[in-house]
């Protein structure tokens, strides 16, 4: 290959690859609050089940980059595809977002409602609070989850229900 065809690739590359950085950036910060979320999971989950994401974003960038070199196509969108990402970008992904409430904080919670004699029901020998199965709950308002809890040595049931979509909830008293 002459060199100086190879030094045009490489200068094409390079010209093809800023746009790639820039809006991959301008989509980090975008949605800073996803991509937090995001490292999170990939870095911390338990046993590395999701720490593939790393792999499968830059693999996705790769692929992109290939792509677009083999077509020999500079980066320019579509025209109709600026509303298209615009409307599935910033509109479709707030439907799927949900906020989950840490099963153990939301245990502990009910116990000390359940305890406190002052704003809660005062209950005594509160024991094996157990909710949603163990699972994290979906904060959604108006929506419920059951606990289970031994008080006194019975079993008892309590609902919890969310006041509002932050994960505000209000204790039901124990049936």
């Amino acid at each position: 290959m002459d060199q100086s065809i190879a030094h045009t690739r490489a200068l094409e590359w390079h010209a093809g690859a800023l746009p790639m950085m820039l809006l991959t950036a301008l989509v980090v910060v975008l949605y800073w609050p996803s991509a937090t979320a995001l490292h999170e999971v990939w870095w911390h989950s338990d046993r590395g089940v999701y720490s593939q994401g790393y792999l499968i974003a830059a693999a996705s960038v790769w692929i992109l980059a290939m792509r677009s070199r083999e077509a020999g196509a500079s980066l320019r969108p579509n025209p109709w595809a600026v509303p298209l990402v615009l409307v599935l970008g910033f509109l479709w992904p707030a439907w799927f977002v949900t906020t989950k409430l840490d099963v153990n904080k939301a245990q502990a919670g009910v116990q000390q409602v359940l305890t406190d004699e002052t704003n809660g029901y005062g209950a005594k020998n509160v024991k094996d609070v157990n909710c949603n199965g163990g699972s994290n709950p979906t904060v959604k308002k108006g929506g419920t989850f059951d606990c289970t809890v031994s008080i006194d040595g019975a079993l008892k049931h309590v609902t919890v229900t969310f006041q509002d979509s932050k994960g505000t909830y209000e204790v039901g008293r124990p049936q």
